[in-house]
């Protein structure tokens, strides 16, 4: 496993990773994303905020997102329909401001 301590990230074709205690906030777009094909990794205990999309995932699986805090946000979490068997539980999100059209 590798640790990953970081402001921003975008993760894509790997596996094994541990995103936590970071905290994420001002950032062009997203905070934390899983992209790609990231499969098996873990994001917890992070503070995202004043991002676009809080936490993303997108094309990636056997992933869990838990016990993070996602706040004034346009999203909170975001899992698309190509990502499958993640698991997400025990995240907060506060002051989220995204609508759909």
């Amino acid at each position: 496993m590798i640790t990953v301590l970081l402001e921003s990230s975008v993760l894509w074709n790997c596996y094994d990773i541990i995103i936590e205690n970071n905290k994420v906030y001002n950032n062009t777009k997203m905070g934390i994303m899983f992209s790609r094909n990231m499969y098996d990794s873990v994001a917890r205990n992070n503070i995202v905020s004043d991002e676009d999309r809080g936490i993303v995932v997108s094309e990636s699986h056997n992933n869990e997102i838990h016990n993070n805090i996602v706040s004034d946000s346009g999203s909170g979490i975001d899992l698309d329909n190509e990502s499958s068997q993640n698991t997400i539980y025990g995240n907060t999100a506060v002051n989220i401001t995204y609508s759909s059209p």
